[in-house]
């Protein structure tokens, strides 16, 4: 499927993260602005995974720091 094809279609599934982006159905790559292309990129299931994973690690640091028996 040709990129033109892909941005006509409706809805627009993002090949990443499965989410349906209408404006992409309007808009030429070309026309997205910055923030779609940021935003994507941030709601991918890989960036999704790290950021809890960094979350957990982050609690469980403040855990032990905070409310480790002195």
């Amino acid at each position: 499927m040709t990129n033109q094809r892909r941005i006509d279609r409706w809805p627009y599934r993002d090949e990443y993260s499965g989410l349906v982006w209408p404006s992409d159905a309007f808009l030429s790559r070309r026309q997205q602005p910055w923030c779609w292309h940021v935003a994507r990129w941030f709601l991918r299931t890989e960036v999704i995974l790290f950021g809890v994973l960094l979350a957990v690690v982050a609690a469980s640091v403040v855990g032990h720091v905070c409310w480790w028996p002195k």
